[in-house]
């Protein structure tokens, strides 16, 4: 089986104080009615190579604005995450 290493940004409300967000550490989640967004700005082969994309965009328009809140999960393909069933969230 072959990993990839996805790499996510969760863009904050606006109305959010985003110097006192911190790299995530945990499974990225986002807070749709709070305003929150979760992008997928690409895939890499390595948990390097997906770094190494993240220090690059945290320059661009967009991601600048909030530069420490990339992502990094690894998956791997043709792997079935939701074997059982959907996870329902209220």
């Amino acid at each position: 089986m072959t990993d990839v290493f996805l790499r996510w940004h969760i863009s904050h409300a606006r109305r959010v104080n985003v110097s006192s967000i911190s790299t995530m550490t945990e499974a990225p989640l986002c807070d749709e009615q709070a305003g929150e967004d979760a992008e997928l700005p690409g895939v890499s082969s390595s948990d390097a190579a997906a770094q190494a994309r993240i220090d690059s965009a945290r320059t661009l328009p967009g991601f600048s604005d909030q530069p420490d809140c990339f992502h990094i999960t690894r998956s791997t393909l043709e792997k079935n995450e939701w074997a059982e069933s959907f996870p329902i969230v209220e």
